[in-house]
């Protein structure tokens, strides 16, 4: 296909040119490559959540875990691990949520 699209384009550049011959016209002059990435792989909730037990139990490093985000789409692409790390300093998350202890006592306040 790109090919074809190259060749066809050649042409054309061809006829608005001064070249004599379309065979002079180089991949220089024109030149177009179809992006070929068709497995783009994007992390489930519970693929991110596995990578985080996995690096809180020292599993894994978090270079690794913030590697595997970006090849799965998670991170923008060509943030470095240590980029994400600077942020993160200069916006820490909020503590955990505690868990509510609503209806524990067995009975109903009212």
């Amino acid at each position: 296909m790109s090919k074809s699209l190259n060749q066809a384009l050649r042409w054309i550049y061809w006829w608005h040119s001064t070249e004599e011959h379309p065979d002079e016209v180089s991949g220089g002059d024109v030149l177009i490559a179809l992006n070929r990435d068709f497995d783009i792989v994007r992390l489930t909730g519970k693929e991110i959540q596995a990578l985080v037990v996995a690096w809180q139990s020292s599993a894994i490093s978090l270079d690794t875990v913030l590697h595997q985000m970006e090849r799965g789409s998670v991170l923008p692409p060509g943030r470095s691990a240590a980029e994400e790390m600077e942020l993160i300093k200069k916006n820490p998350p909020p503590p955990p949520l505690q868990q509510a202890s609503w209806g524990q006592s067995g009975g109903g306040e009212n």
